[in-house]
Order: C-alpha cells, then structure tokens, then sequence
C-alpha cells in the first residue's frame, strides 16, 4: 500500500511548479502518513420525504456499496477523532408514476466524514460506539427515463448531501451504522428528445432517507 502512495507524490512532484513542489510534498506526505485504515461496506436503505419515487432494491429498498479511507485527526485526550473521504453509489429508486421508466443510480463523490469515539465509553475491548457528522456531492450517474412510446430521456442532477451516522465497531474489523442523509434535487436537467417535458414529469427529486451499512475495516500501517 506504501508504494502507491510514494507513487502518488512522484507523480504530484512532476505536475505542481517547481516553487510549489516541497509544499505540496510536505502536504500530501502528512496526509498519507496519517491514513490508519480502510472501509469497505454495502449499505440499504428507503426513501422518507419523496412524492415522485419509490425504493424497490430486491425487496429492501435502496442498495448499494462505498468505500472510504481514514485519517488520524488532533483530539483531546480520551477521544478519538478520525476523517473518513469516501464514496459510494445507491439504486433501487423508481418513478412513482407508471408513465415513467426510471433507471439509474446515484453516486456520492466525493464524501467527506468526521467520526468521533469515546474511549471506554462501554468498559469493553471488543465493542465501541461511534457518531459522525458527514458531507458531500451526489448526482445521477447513467440515468435514464423511457415514456410509454418508448423515447429516452437523460437525466442529470448534482446536489450537496449531509447527514448524521452512528455505528457500533467490534474488534476486528467488523461494524455497523444507521445514517440518515439528506439528498434534495432541487432543479433536474432533462434532455428531451421533442423539447418538451411530458405532463406531470418530475422538475425536483428528493432521495432522502436512511440508510443501515455493515462491513469490514482493513487496518494499515505499523500497527496493523
């Protein structure tokens, strides 16, 4: 894993200017060396606040998976605090009106997490709680929407999404969280093929809801 990140600041050494370069080296080498661990989780979910879709991901709602990397961050003493920067795409959401074939995913790129856990918070070695604060970008990734003749609509949406989350850590690697996020489209860009939106087509979307991810922390570094 080292070597790629020694990669990495080879390949910044060789765009950034040459005024810039020891900064910039100085930078992402304290980045790398604070990076402890890996997260790789599937997550699902359903929709609470949308009058235009519903979650039918395999009869769980909304589905998915992400993956986020984890920085040491300054904190008092007994506390933990760490900085998540992750991504993750979700799918399962349809149109609620039957004359729109919705299809599609959303994608969350990039997120930024910061969790915080007390120490001995529950007197236990093998379980530890935690809560974090979250933010970032989402938009539609490869959405489409078909009529009842048949023609394609593209679908483009960005919006920022926040959240909170709370989760359980086992010893080990294991752990899992409920979050609630908030993902309002407030404005959709629709490619039409006539120039004109059908009737009663959806001009905002909301996808906010909550979401239960489990999965498995991938240790890095000397102490792994």
């Amino acid at each position: 894993m080292k070597k790629y990140g020694f990669a990495c600041l080879l390949l910044l050494a060789l765009i950034v200017p040459q005024t810039a370069q020891a900064q910039a080296f100085s930078l992402i080498q304290g980045l790398f060396n604070s990076v402890n661990s890996l997260n790789f989780y599937v997550h699902a979910g359903d929709l609470v606040a949308s009058d235009n879709l519903t979650a039918e991901c395999r009869l769980i709602g909304l589905c998915g998976m992400g993956a986020e990397v984890l920085l040491n961050l300054p904190a008092p003493e007994g506390l933990s605090l760490e900085l998540a920067l992750g991504t993750n795409f979700l799918q399962g959401f349809e149109a609620s009106d039957p004359t729109i074939d919705l299809r599609g995913s959303l994608r969350s790129l990039p997120e930024l997490s910061v969790y915080a856990t007390k120490e001995n918070l529950l007197k236990s070695h093998v379980i530890s709680p935690y809560v974090g604060l979250h933010f970032g970008l989402s938009e539609f990734w490869n959405a489409r929407a078909y009529d009842a003749e048949g023609r394609e609509y593209k679908l483009k949406g960005e919006t920022f999404d926040y959240g909170i989350t709370g989760g359980l850590f086992f010893e080990g690697g294991f752990f899992v969280e409920l979050a609630y996020r908030q993902r309002n489209f407030a404005s959709l860009d629709w490619s039409l093929p006539d120039g004109v939106l059908p009737a009663g087509w959806p001009r905002a979307l909301n996808l906010s809801g909550w979401l239960v991810a489990v999965g498995w922390q991938f240790s890095i570094g000397e102490d792994e």
